[in-house]
């Protein structure tokens, strides 16, 4: 097994607005970010055809499912199982950053009186 990290990330008009860090635990044979993003797609695609609560959310989200849609459902059993047949073991948000929390990577976290 291997673990591959992977920012999903939303620009409006070149700023960041929203971040999620998800962690994949997965099969060896995925040797790039790519493979794993394509085996979580066939993984999700296969929950919403197999499923009635993937055709919910799929519909819910109006046809547009996204990483976004997905929070709350890392421990349904049978989006897991679709993912693990797909070759993805574990998927877990790592981290999500919104708007609100936008820090510059650049702030300077020092201020001494005397230098």
């Amino acid at each position: 097994m291997k673990t591959t990290q992977i920012a999903f990330i939303r620009k409006d008009d070149g700023t960041l607005d929203q971040l999620a860090l998800i962690r994949f635990t997965h099969e060896d044979k995925f040797s790039n970010p790519a493979e794993v993003i394509e085996a979580f797609k066939a993984g999700v695609t296969a929950w919403v055809e197999k499923t009635e609560e993937g055709k919910k959310l799929w519909d819910y989200s109006s046809g547009d499912l996204n990483i976004g849609d997905l929070f709350g459902e890392e421990e349904n059993e049978q989006l897991n199982e679709c993912l693990a047949e797909a070759g993805i073991q574990i998927w877990a948000l790592v981290y999500q950053l919104s708007e609100q929390e936008e820090i510059s990577y650049d702030t300077v976290l020092a201020a001494p009186k005397e230098a």
